[in-house]
């Protein structure tokens, strides 16, 4: 009998918990950080102008190819309202797929709060690296990852301990039976 038995890596994001500073992030409209305990919070509803309110690392030639697995974790606090969604990527233009971009490996991930029964928590989400190609070419530059509150999930609340850990095989463990 062989079983494979999967590990997790360590975190692979920089600056995961905010407790002093958001070095290495890139927080857009209507995202504040909290000194007084290291977190991150999504302002109310950007109404009647609702943009994407988003919170950003940028991380070039970084994340796996298609196939690759991870698993994003964070944690809610004071949540009002709303859900979050986001994104890794490796394509040229990080976020936005059209028709000008080469295309890229990517993965999308939405977290339901709304209908959450506890939506104060920490979020676990596993995704698999997915491949996108526009104008038939590939690329692994300019790459990201984002988690968002926008025009149609209207997010308010707080967010913290980012990780993202990649799933891998575990090699060390082997298990044989009859012999």
């Amino acid at each position: 009998k062989h079983e494979i038995n999967y590990i997790y890596e360590p975190n692979l994001m920089l600056n995961p918990d905010f407790d002093t500073n958001t070095t290495d992030w890139t927080l857009g409209t209507g995202i504040t950080h909290n000194t007084n305990n290291g977190s991150i919070t999504f302002a109310t509803s950007l109404e009647p102008n609702p943009q994407y309110q988003k919170l950003n690392q940028l991380r070039n030639n970084f994340w796996g190819n298609e196939g690759t697995v991870y698993k994003i974790s964070f944690e809610v606090s004071d949540w009002v309202t709303g859900d979050l969604n986001g994104r890794i990527t490796n394509g040229e233009y990080g976020v936005d797929f059209n028709t000008t971009s080469p295309g890229g490996d990517y993965a999308v991930f939405n977290v339901d709060l709304m209908n959450d029964a506890n939506p104060n928590r920490t979020h676990e989400i596993e995704i698999i690296m997915l491949n996108y190609t526009g104008n038939t070419q590939n690329n692994n530059f300019n790459g990201r990852f984002f988690i968002q509150s926008d025009a149609t999930n209207n997010f308010e609340g707080t967010i913290d301990n980012v990780t993202i850990q990649e799933k891998i095989i575990n090699s060390t463990i082997k298990t044989f039976e009859n012999g």
